[in-house]
C-alpha cells in the first residue's frame, strides 16, 4: 500500500498533502518544513485555524445584517443546516454552487416522474373518471394523454435526442405504470381522494394554506415554507380530514422520533398549516364551509423502484389520526396493506402499529416539539453559527465524502486502514 509520505519530492507536493496529512506525525513533519520556507509558512500556519472549532462563528454584526428581522425559511434547509452549519452557510447565504452536470440524473428523474403522477390525476378529473375505480385501459389512456406534455415540459429537446435519456425515459414510463396502478389499486379501498397537487404554503395568498408561523426567543417570527405533493382530503359531518402525501424515488419511513429529530419534519409541517387555514378563502376551496380542518396524517409513498415488476419496492410509511373511522375511511383492507397499521388477532393495536397512530392532543404536542427545535435552529442561524460540524455518519460512507464544498471545508476525514473513512 503506497503511503503519502512516499509521493513527497518537493515543496510544492508538500504543501499540497499538508491538509491531508494534518494531525498525523507526517503532517508535523511537513508544515515543520514548510515553515522554514518563508513563501510557504503562510499555508502552514493557517492549519492551525479550524473551520470545526467552537468559536467558528460570524460576528454578531455581521450576522445581524444577513439574517435581521423574522426568518423565512424551508424544510430543505432546516435539513441542510442540521446535516451541517458550514454547509448550509455555503449554500444558502453564500449561495456557492458546485459544477452542474447536463444530464438527466437522479434529480430529473424524480422529477419526472413526480410530474406523471401529478397530472394523471388531474387529466382523471378533468375526464371526469372515478378515481376509486379506474381500470387498466382507463389508467393506459390516461397515461398516453400526459406523456407527451410530461416530457416537453421536465426533459429539454435536445437531451431527448440522447440515447441513453431515450432509454431511460422509456424504462421510467414502464415502471410508473406499475406505481399508479398501485396508487389506483390503494385509491379503491379508500374515501379519500386527491384534492391538491403540488400545493404552495403561501402567507400572502388568502386561496393557499399559509405556513406555520414559531416564535423565537428573540421574539421575531419563523415561517416555514413549502410545496405539497399532494393532499387527500375526506369530508365527515361539514369537517375536512386531510392527508399529506408526499412522493419519495427511494426508500422513506417516518416515525414520531424522526420528526422530534428535525429529519422528517416536512409532511407534519405542511399537516399543520392546512390545519392552520381554518375560516379563510382556502378553506372555503378545501371544502370545509363553516366547519374545520382536521388531521388525518400524512404518508410517504414511493414513486421510483429499482426494478420494473416488482411491487414490494412501493413501500408507504406514514403517522395517523388515531380514529377508527377515519383509518378504516383511508384503507379497509382487513390487515391496513396500504397505510401499514395492523391490528392483532384480539383487535388492539401492537407497540408498532401504535407508534404510528397519534391523538390529536400528541398530534399538538408533536407541533410543540417541532417549534422547540426549529427556533432553537432559527437562533443559531441568527447568531452567524457556520461550523464545519456535520451530523454524525452512519453506516459506510462518511457525512462529508459528497459535500459540494468539501475542498473549503477544513473538516478533516481522515482514511482509515479498512478503506472506511473517520470523521475528525
Amino acid at each position: 500500500k503506497e503511503h503519502v509520505q512516499d509521493l513527497i519530492w518537493t515543496l510544492d507536493i508538500a504543501q499540497e498533502r499538508l491538509g491531508q496529512t494534518q494531525s498525523t506525525p507526517v503532517g508535523e513533519a511537513i508544515r515543520q518544513l514548510l515553515s522554514q520556507d518563508e513563501a510557504r509558512r503562510g499555508a502552514a500556519l493557517a492549519l492551525d485555524i479550524h473551520l470545526c472549532n467552537s468559536d467558528n462563528s460570524l460576528s454578531a454584526a455581521v450576522a445581524t445584517r444577513l439574517y435581521p428581522g423574522d426568518m423565512a425559511t424551508t424544510q430543505s434547509r432546516i435539513a441542510a443546516f442540521l446535516k451541517c452549519p458550514f454547509s448550509y452557510f455555503c449554500n444558502y447565504t453564500l449561495h456557492l454552487e458546485g459544477e452542474k452536470v447536463g444530464e438527466f440524473d437522479h434529480f430529473s428523474m424524480g422529477t419526472f416522474v413526480h410530474a406523471i403522477l401529478e397530472d394523471f390525476f388531474r387529466q382523471a378529473r378533468k375526464m371526469g373518471k372515478n378515481i376509486h375505480a379506474l381500470d387498466t385501459m382507463e389508467q393506459e389512456e390516461i397515461l398516453q394523454l400526459i406523456l407527451p406534455a410530461v416530457i416537453q415540459d421536465t426533459i429539454p429537446p435536445e437531451e431527448m435526442k440522447n440515447p441513453r435519456t431515450a432509454f431511460l425515459v422509456n424504462s421510467l414510463v414502464a415502471k410508473t405504470k406499475i406505481v399508479l396502478a398501485s396508487m389506483c389499486e390503494e385509491l379503491s379501498h379508500s374515501q379519500f381522494e386527491p384534492a391538491f397537487f403540488e400545493l404552495k404554503i403561501n402567507r400572502n395568498n388568502p386561496y393557499a394554506p399559509p405556513p406555520v408561523a414559531f416564535t423565537a426567543e428573540d421574539g421575531s417570527q419563523v415561517y416555514v415554507y413549502g410545496t405539497i405533493d399532494r393532499v387527500d382530503k375526506l369530508v365527515i359531518d361539514g369537517n375536512v380530514y386531510v392527508r399529506v402525501v408526499d412522493y419519495k424515488t427511494g426508500a422513506a419511513a417516518i416515525t414520531q422520533d424522526s420528526v422530534r429529530e428535525g429529519k422528517d419534519i416536512q409532511m407534519p409541517l405542511y399537516l399543520f398549516s392546512l390545519m392552520g387555514a381554518n375560516d379563510s378563502a382556502f378553506s372555503d376551496r378545501l371544502g370545509a364551509e363553516g366547519g374545520e380542518i382536521r388531521p388525518a396524517g400524512v404518508m410517504y409513498m414511493s414513486s421510483l423502484m429499482e426494478e420494473s415488476g416488482d411491487k414490494k419496492q412501493l413501500t408507504r410509511s406514514g403517522l395517523f389520526l388515531y380514529d377508527e373511522t377515519i383509518l378504516h375511511a383511508m384503507d379497509d383492507t382487513p390487515d391496513g396493506d396500504y397505510i401499514g397499521v395492523k391490528k392483532k388477532k384480539d383487535g388492539s393495536y401492537g407497540d408498532t402499529a401504535r407508534r404510528r397512530l397519534l391523538t390529536p392532543d400528541e398530534f399538538d404536542e408533536l407541533l410543540t416539539d417541532m417549534g422547540h427545535l426549529l427556533t432553537d435552529i432559527a437562533i443559531r442561524i441568527k447568531k452567524g453559527d457556520a461550523t464545519a460540524s456535520p451530523m454524525k455518519a452512519t453506516g459506510f460512507h462518511s457525512s462529508c465524502e459528497r459535500c459540494a464544498y468539501k475542498p473549503i471545508c477544513r473538516h478533516v476525514v481522515r482514511p482509515k486502514d479498512d478503506d472506511t473513512e473517520e470523521e475528525k
